[in-house]
């Protein structure tokens, strides 16, 4: 069986995107992430946890949207001429799609690396830690997600 590209396997013009295993973990990070200041008993610490719960609130609902939805107006889309320009434009658009979307969670990861210095809690452990692991995590996979395309 041949192996398929991660933007071959998101095609958002079928019925069912199929998600990959890289989705399905950055979506369960942003999950830990939320649940984190519970977990690990950081609630107290408002810099921490406001960062840990809008990250994570954000980061599901952008996962969820653009992996496993197909974007607004893509079931118009689908009776393009299959041999034609819009054809080929649309495989452009959707690979330019992935590497946006790729790079927007390198943005994230990155900003989960700095946060515990820029917003004060790098003395906390279990915050800061939290947030490196999780920032390390997103940064892998979304470096995986830009190879693979």
């Amino acid at each position: 069986m041949e192996s398929q590209t991660y933007a071959q396997t998101h095609d958002h013009h079928a019925m069912k995107p199929q998600p990959k295993w890289q989705d399905w973990s950055l979506v369960v990070v942003a999950g830990i992430l939320f649940l984190s200041p519970w977990l690990f008993g950081t609630v107290t610490q408002t810099a921490s946890s406001w960062n840990a719960w809008i990250i994570g609130i954000g980061f599901v609902a952008f996962t969820l949207r653009t992996t496993f939805l197909p974007p607004p107006g893509a079931y118009a889309n689908e009776h393009t001429h299959e041999g034609g320009r819009a054809a080929w434009w649309q495989k452009v658009s959707d690979s330019c799609q992935y590497t946006h979307i790729a790079k927007e969670e390198l943005v994230v990861g990155a900003w989960m690396l700095v946060a515990p210095w820029i917003l004060g809690f790098a003395a906390i452990a279990a915050a800061a830690w939290t947030a490196w692991i999780a920032g390390i995590v997103i940064v892998v996979l979304a470096v995986w997600k830009l190879k693979e395309l």
